[in-house]
């Protein structure tokens, strides 16, 4: 093998091991599957309506007898849009990255925590930790 093919079937080597780690990563970072919803919850139209009422909250028992969002994905989206200025605040404050899968037990934290001086942006955050509460009852953790 000549030594411009050696060069070759390095790089193809190597681009292709950058490439399944890259691929490996970005799988990590999606969430599991959901627990399934075997049965209503419940408290779950308060718990619902305490989050603003959308369909998109709605709750359930889990497999595991837990209660959790029945579309956890959307129930998140629509809360991020809600009170996007707690998150923002809530992030800015306590250096966080962006909420996902793999930080939203961060948020979770820091939320009850908060020590805004707005009342309404400390309501906002510690309704921020009651929301990852059940989020994360969505998941396998």
């Amino acid at each position: 093998m000549t030594k411009t093919k050696k060069k070759w079937t390095a790089l193809a080597a190597a681009a292709a091991c950058l490439a399944l780690v890259s691929l490996v990563g970005w799988l990590h970072s999606l969430p599991p599957a959901a627990y399934p919803i075997v049965e209503d919850y419940a408290d779950g139209v308060r718990i619902q309506s305490s989050f603003g009422g959308d369909a998109c909250y709605a709750v359930g028992t889990n497999s595991i007898g837990k209660p959790a969002f029945v579309d956890p994905e959307a129930a998140l989206a629509q809360f991020q849009e809600n009170q996007k200025d707690s998150f923002a605040w809530l992030a800015a404050e306590n250096d966080l990255p962006p909420i996902s899968y793999n930080s939203f037990h961060l948020y979770k934290q820091y939320g009850w925590q908060t020590i805004a001086e707005d009342p309404a942006l400390a309501d906002g955050c510690q309704l921020i930790s009651q929301f990852m509460d059940i989020y994360e009852n969505s998941y396998p953790v």
